[in-house]
C-alpha cells in the first residue's frame, strides 16, 4: 500500500530498472502505511479546475498506447468529488481513437500541465462514457457559454495522481496570461544541520535544501519539487521554518514540525533537520 502512484507505476520491471540505477532505495520510501494520493484535494481540485486543456492517454486492442490533445473553457474537466473527474467531449476529428480504446480497456492516463509556472499532474484512472439518458450529470458537464458541439461525456474514477517535478518544461505563456510574479524578497543563504548524517550543509540563496541535500549524496525521496506530494519531507528540530508548500497540515506544520525542503525556507540562519 501507501503511495497509490507508486503502486500502480512501480511494476517489477521498473523497481528492477531503479535498482540498477541507484533510485530504488528512496522510492522504496513511497510504499507501506496508508494510501494517499487517490483522493483528490483541494491543491489537485483548484489546478485541475483552472486547465483549459490536457492530454489523454489510452491503449488499444493490439497494445499500442495512443495519446490525445483534449480542450475546451477553463475549468471544463469538472471534479465531481474526491475520487470523480468528468468531461465534455467537444467535437474533433472524428477519427475516434480514444473512444474505442476506452470501449475496450477502460485504463486512462491523463497529464495536466500548467506550462507558465512549470507544474504538471499525472493522474491514472478508469473512464466511462456517460448513458445519454442521464441528463443531471450531462447538464453538470456542460458548458452553456462554450460555443462547440458536445459529442459526448466521460467520468473517471480516479485511481492514483502524481504531482512530477518541473525539470525540462520550458514556460510557455497564452494571450492575457503573463510571465510568473518574481518575488520582492530575496532569499538568504542560511546552513541545515543534519543530526542524524553528522553533516552541516551550506543551502545557497538560488538553491533548494533538496538541491543542496542531493548535491551532498544524502539519500532524500522527492517527486514533484513543488511543494505538493509531501514525498521529501522532513521533521526539522530547532530552528524557524518559512512555509512555502500547499500540501502541509496546520497540525504537520505547527505541531509535527514537518517540513518540504523543495520549496520551503529558513527564517533563521540554521535550521536542525532529522535526516
Amino acid at each position: 500500500m501507501g503511495h497509490k502512484f507508486a503502486e500502480i507505476g512501480f511494476t517489477q520491471a521498473v523497481k528492477e530498472v531503479q535498482a540498477r540505477l541507484g533510485s530504488r532505495k528512496s522510492y522504496e520510501r513511497m510504499e507501506g502505511g496508508e494510501d494517499f494520493n487517490h483522493r483528490l484535494g483541494v491543491a489537485e481540485t483548484e489546478f485541475i479546475q483552472a486547465r483549459d486543456s490536457f492530454y489523454m492517454a489510452s491503449v488499444s486492442e493490439t497494445g499500442w498506447p495512443y495519446i490525445q490533445h483534449r480542450g475546451g473553457p477553463k475549468g471544463f474537466m469538472k471534479v465531481l468529488d474526491e475520487k470523480t473527474l468528468g468531461f465534455a467531449d467537444y467535437n474533433g476529428n472524428r477519427q475516434y481513437i480514444s473512444t474505442g480504446n476506452f470501449a475496450n480497456n477502460d485504463k486512462v492516463s491523463l497529464f495536466f500541465m500548467d506550462y507558465p509556472n512549470k507544474t504538471r499532474l499525472k493522474l491514472l484512472g478508469r473512464i466511462k462514457l456517460v448513458d445519454t439518458t442521464d441528463h443531471e450529470l450531462l447538464t453538470k458537464l456542460e458548458d452553456d457559454d462554450y460555443r462547440a458541439r458536445v459529442e459526448r461525456a466521460f467520468v473517471i474514477q480516479v485511481e492514483a495522481f502524481d504531482w512530477n517535478c518541473p525539470k525540462h518544461i520550458t514556460p510557455r505563456y497564452s494571450e492575457g496570461f503573463g510571465g510568473v510574479v518574481e518575488t520582492s524578497v530575496e532569499d538568504k543563504a542560511f546552513t541545515v544541520d543534519l543530526v542524524k548524517s553528522k553533516l552541516k550543509l551550506k543551502v545557497a540563496a538560488d538553491e533548494s535544501v533538496l538541491d543542496a541535500l542531493l548535491a551532498a549524496d544524502i539519500d532524500t525521496p522527492f517527486s514533484c519539487q513543488l511543494g505538493s506530494c509531501k514525498q521529501c519531507v522532513i521533521p526539522v528540530i530547532e530552528g524557524e521554518i518559512e512555509h512555502r508548500d500547499n500540501v502541509l497540515t496546520h497540525l504537520e506544520k505547527e505541531q509535527l514540525q514537518l517540513f518540504c525542503p523543495c520549496v520551503s525556507w529558513a527564517k533563521t540562519p540554521m535550521l536542525t533537520l532529522d535526516l
